[in-house]
């Protein structure tokens, strides 16, 4: 096997971090408090074609559904990082949109949630992005994240930063 092929997985290994899970499932918890529901259910998959698209966070209830992807990310996106943002407002518009007669009577909310607000700068509404998420009917919000927890979503990041090794 040549380095290549095992760089991938080496990638992904580095990746899975245990700090964004953790601060992911905070930020799900402070979200669902804030927005008053019982909670948001995490990691739900649903049919989308002849896939399925995973939301961060899910409640369905009698009058509203409110769907969630959380971005665990401390300081400025970079390009990629932005991309993987649209991407996660696209696939919450493309849910919404495809389960608007199953949901129907029930407002939608689709919500992007940071828990840092230094992705914010790629986002705001004088950027093309911020007119996308706007367009949408994605909003953005803040869940800042306690000192230990920014402290280890720091580590996990300068750990996974391909350039550092």
């Amino acid at each position: 096997m040549n380095h290549q092929s095992r760089r991938p997985s080496q990638r992904r290994k580095a990746s899975d971090s245990g700090p964004q899970r953790r601060a992911e499932a905070a930020a799900l918890a402070r979200m669902a408090r804030r927005l008053h529901v019982p909670s948001l259910q995490p990691n739900v998959a649903l049919q989308a074609g002849e896939g399925r698209a995973v939301l961060d966070g899910l409640y369905v209830g009698a009058d509203r559904v409110v769907m969630v992807e959380v971005n665990a990310h401390v300081g400025p996106l970079k390009s990629a990082q932005r991309h993987k943002v649209l991407s996660d407002a696209f696939k919450l518009a493309m849910v919404s949109k495809l389960y608007a007669r199953q949901w129907r009577k029930r407002s939608i909310e689709r919500i992007l949630v940071f828990v840092d607000d230094g992705p914010l700068a790629r986002l705001g509404p004088t950027t093309w992005a911020g007119a996308a998420l706007d367009a949408a009917g994605v909003s953005v919000q803040v869940c800042k994240c306690g000192s230990r927890e920014r402290e280890a979503l720091m580590a996990a990041q300068k750990r996974q930063d391909i350039r550092n090794g």
